[in-house]
């Protein structure tokens, strides 16, 4: 590991212009650094499991803006995995079908989304926007390396109760991968990840929330970037750059709805399947994304029906057979990922947390 000192730090902070007034005092950041620092090379951690999960619970997204509702890293993370999950038997028909000589591996993906932004909460300097990472000089870039690394070897040293089915070393290298996103699967989960920020400043904007407007706008601008620039995610250009139709017909014609007379005795379940599986398609549809009118939202009469979700919520598990028939805006990948938000849950110590209680204002 890399010496760094008091001073290395203040280098690397210097370098983060107006984003470093968003931490503490610089002082107090630098000792937080250092403690990470020393603690990633103990055997053994102080850091308890409880505290990890509570700490993420309480790890905002979008500090710098004022929100009418409430997201945070944890519930973020497992909203992640469930729209991983609802889009399982999409990619497992792209694997079946789409013979390339990658394929997409679903369970680690799932596994990723449930871990890629753990190292937040106990990063001193949180989440540097990547844009500012980029403009960081070699010696900076060296030290938040170190400082990353570290926060890696010390979640993934002490923590293994976070995720029981992978050793240690495993859990180090699905961290290592979220840095890189290099692999198949990170580059899919980091393209997701995008999606679902921007849906998030879509749904404060139907709360009327006109202060996640330039929030919205910023991640138009990320969305169109990702669509022009071919360089971006090369290893999943193939879902990016595919014609919307193409992909809508990887359902319509997979063996469970191309024989939907043959498989389903209530025909309108089969098209309750059917509809909710291309929803989450939609969050593959850029050229529809990108053209979203703010001034339509804006001037939208729509509401969330809040009976609906509770009603997902209380549900024991999210069949999608069972799912009330919800289509509240004429946005279907912000419906899509409504639903995908219905089976986040947790318990803030004693307290059990609904997504209800996250996604909607208070009465």
């Amino acid at each position: 590991m890399v010496s760094i000192n008091w001073e290395d730090i203040k280098s690397l902070i210097s370098e983060l212009w107006e984003y470093w007034e968003s931490l503490w005092p610089l002082d107090d950041v630098s000792k937080d650094i250092l403690e990470i620092l020393n603690m990633s090379t103990k055997a053994s951690s102080e850091v308890n499991h409880n505290v990890w999960i509570e700490n993420l619970m309480n790890t905002q997204r979008f500090p710098e803006f004022k929100l009418l509702t409430h997201d945070n890293i944890f519930a973020h993370q497992v909203r992640l995995s469930n729209i991983v999950r609802e889009l399982s038997y999409f990619f497992d028909e792209i694997n079946f079908h789409w013979h390339f000589q990658t394929r997409i591996n679903v369970w680690y993906l799932f596994s990723l989304a449930l871990v890629h932004d753990d190292t937040e909460w106990i990063n001193p300097l949180k989440d540097i926007p990547t844009n500012l990472k980029n403009s960081l000089s070699d010696k900076s870039k060296k030290i938040l390396y170190e400082i990353e690394k570290s926060c890696i070897d010390v979640l993934s040293n002490h923590q293994i109760e976070h995720l029981k089915d992978f050793s240690k070393d495993e859990l180090r290298w699905l961290y290592f991968d979220a840095e890189s996103k290099t692999s198949l699967e990170w580059q899919l989960l980091s393209y997701l990840d995008k999606v679902d920020w921007f849906l998030f400043t879509l749904h404060e904007i139907y709360n009327w929330n006109t202060w996640l407007i330039i929030a919205f706008n910023n991640y138009i601008n990320i969305l169109k970037s990702i669509k022009e620039d071919k360089n971006k995610y090369p290893m999943i250009r193939f879902l990016i750059d595919a014609d919307i139709d193409s992909l809508r017909n990887i359902i319509w014609n997979s063996f469970l709805f191309s024989n939907q007379e043959l498989i389903w005795m209530d025909l309108q379940i089969g098209d309750n399947m059917k509809n909710r599986l291309l929803g989450f398609v939609e969050l593959f549809n850029l050229e529809w994304l990108i053209k979203i009118d703010i001034d339509r939202i804006i001037k939208s009469d729509n509401q969330n029906n809040k009976s609906d979700y509770e009603t997902l919520r209380d549900m024991t598990w999210i069949f999608t057979d069972s799912m009330p028939q919800i289509k509240s805006t004429w946005i279907i990948a912000y419906d899509a990922w409504k639903i995908a938000y219905s089976n986040v849950w947790y318990y803030n110590w004693w307290e059990l947390v609904n997504w209800t209680d996250l996604m909607f204002k208070k009465d």
